[in-house]
């Protein structure tokens, strides 16, 4: 077979985890893209990423390079390290050294998928380490898998609908979804039997410094965030197994305070100049992990 660069051969070696999103039939290799038997073809970039929207639908605008260029920087500071020690923690008991799949959705720039790959391929006094588990991550937006698909690796980062996943049934063992939309549908038809879902929900308490500036600045009372909508939605779909929390205070510096407020979708429709840095000085960043299975 012709020499291909690893970045193309980690999807062409995995073939059989994809399927085609338009059809549902099998991919398989095709020179450096994946194509089913009705030629339906998907491109495998030399950068480690293949993509199988098939239109060019895909974030708004608000989600920008510059958005995720802003949050790779931001969460590379460790601002989420609290939250993925608990991901970890609920993924490796669900992980086998013999080839287990691990699915993240919406994994954006990558950044917290990476940092996730290293726990649970490091042992640890608390949880064995899984150094055969294999990692597919994906999101909607091409400039997030770019940036995320930086620095090589073998992770197999993938642009692709929620609503379409191009995962062959009962594929993955874990699916991680961390502070991102879900379509628990997919998730059923993806994950083995008792597969593990892991979903990590904003807390009540996340991000409420920033709020509270954020509805001073119009004059209004800070509103008290609620997930319940969440889990309602979650237990509609699933059997939770298990909540476990995460929160921590943290003070950020100016110049980490600019990176997040151009990294937060709660800035969308707020002036920056309405913000007032001076008074903030740290950041609560709290959520819940839910550990669920399908019904």
């Amino acid at each position: 077979m012709i020499h291909m660069k690893p970045s193309i051969r980690k999807f062409l070696d995995a073939a059989g985890t994809f399927q085609c999103p338009i059809c549902g039939d099998a991919l398989a290799p095709s020179g450096t893209s994946l194509r089913c038997s009705r030629n339906h073809t998907f491109d495998i970039a030399a950068k480690g990423y293949a993509s199988f929207l098939n239109s060019h639908r895909g974030h708004d605008g608000l989600y920008s390079q510059s958005f995720f260029e802003n949050r790779s920087q931001a969460l590379s500071t460790g601002l989420y390290d609290h939250i993925i020690r608990k991901v970890a923690e609920a993924v490796i008991p669900c992980m086998h050294s013999d080839g287990s799949a691990l699915l993240d959705v919406g994994c954006g720039d990558g950044t917290l998928t990476k940092q996730l790959q290293r726990l649970v391929n490091t042992a640890d006094a608390a949880a064995p380490a899984v150094p055969e588990a294999s990692l597919y991550a994906c999101d909607i937006s091409a400039p997030a898998i770019s940036i995320a698909a930086r620095g090589g690796g073998n992770i197999r980062w993938f642009i692709a609908d929620l609503a379409q996943l191009p995962l062959s049934n009962g594929s993955m063992n874990v699916i991680t979804d961390i502070f991102s939309p879900a379509n628990y549908g997919e998730f059923k038809r993806v994950l083995v039997p008792d597969g593990r879902l892991v979903k990590v929900v904003p807390g009540k308490n996340h991000l409420v410094e920033l709020r509270e500036t954020i509805a001073h600045s119009h004059q209004e009372k800070p509103d008290v965030y609620s997930n319940d909508d969440v889990f309602q939605g979650i237990e509609r779909h699933c059997t939770i197994r298990q909540v476990s929390s995460a929160t921590a205070t943290i003070p950020l510096s100016s110049k980490q305070w600019e990176r997040f407020l151009a990294m937060t979708p709660l800035m969308f429709h707020v002036r920056r100049s309405s913000i007032d840095l001076a008074s903030l000085h740290e950041l609560t960043i709290e959520a819940e992990i839910v550990e669920a299975t399908m019904r």
